[in-house]
């Protein structure tokens, strides 16, 4: 919605309504949310059988789900209500913003007091950059944190599942059920795996969109940059390090979090929570977190921070 900023003032210079800015801007996303519907029936209907396999046991043969009517509509309903509640806001603000301030889309002015300017003449040329560009932006920043810390969150669970069930520890009730039991937590820890595997490949999809609007809404400061001295290698380990302050982030909440879930969901099913993570797995998120968004951001931002700096000060 950020990078639609300036097409709102556009469509406002055009002598669009305010009304019609905002019905554009949420038609283009509910459509992307009917089409990524579709697909998500279609895969769905063929991935529930696999899901039901650890409990062929006890149930028999998997038979392919029925796709009814209500079923359909049921998923077509939330996709649209997240699509609606994600962009009704922003579609708002944007539409409600001034054509001309729409048109320049200035970013955030970070503030330097004194003590800052004191405290990043100390700092490498390449972590300063890195902040002034997360504070640029610091709804993207904190919306990055927020997607991470829900992946990591369920990771954090989906671990301490595991482990309670690799110590048999686990107190659930219709888990210690006598002939339910292993058909029963296979099932569970399976289902479990394919949602975490899920928002792992949700967030790495975010994170690669972020960077990539970081990188292109950062092209100027990054010239300006380079112009006054920085290297391309500082430019890129600068934009780097604007996505590694939210991953950090979002990478120690998730232990805490994660573990209160896990302990809240295991209450509420009538167990005992054993959510006995060693220090070497909650660690092993939080720089996994790291390293991965490292990876994912390397090589836009080496390919954002090598354009040639007149060309990006002469476009518009």
């Amino acid at each position: 919605m950020i990078e639609q900023t300036r097409r709102a003032g556009l469509i406002k210079a055009a002598g669009g309504t305010p009304q019609f800015v905002a019905v554009v801007l949420l038609a283009q996303n509910l459509l992307l949310a009917l089409a990524a519907t579709i697909i998500g029936l279609a895969v769905g209907y063929l991935v529930a059988p696999a899901l039901a396999s650890p409990s062929l046991s006890l149930l028999g043969s998997a038979n392919s789900p029925s796709l009814t009517a209500s079923k359909a509509f049921m998923v077509v309903a939330v996709a649209v209500a997240v699509a609606v509640a994600a962009t009704v806001v922003p579609a708002v603000r944007a539409a409600r913003s001034t054509t001309i301030g729409a048109l320049n889309d200035p970013a955030r002015t970070p503030r330097r007091p004194g003590a800052m300017i004191a405290l990043s003449a100390r700092l490498p040329a390449s972590l300063v950059l890195g902040l002034l560009l997360a504070i640029r932006r610091p709804r993207r920043a904190i919306l990055t944190a927020l997607s991470l810390l829900i992946t990591d969150v369920m990771i954090v669970c989906a671990l301490a599942l595991h482990s309670s069930f690799a110590s048999g520890k686990s107190t659930d009730v219709m888990v210690n059920q006598p002939g339910l039991g292993q058909p029963l937590l296979a099932r569970v820890d399976s289902v479990v795996l394919v949602v975490t595997v899920t928002l792992v490949v949700l967030a790495t999809v975010n994170t690669i969109f972020i960077t990539q609007a970081t990188v292109l809404d950062a092209q100027r400061p990054s010239a300006l940059a380079r112009a006054f001295g920085a290297t391309p290698d500082q430019v890129s380990a600068g934009l780097t390090v604007a996505q590694l302050i939210p991953a950090l982030l979002g990478g120690i909440l998730s232990v805490p979090a994660g573990i209160s879930l896990y302990r809240v969901a295991t209450r509420v099913a009538g167990g005992a929570p054993n959510a006995n993570l060693p220090v070497s797995w909650m660690a092993a998120v939080i720089v996994g977190t790291v390293a991965v968004v490292a990876a994912l951001t390397l090589f836009p931002a080496r390919a954002g921070a090598r354009r040639p700096v007149a060309a990006v000060l002469r476009s518009d």
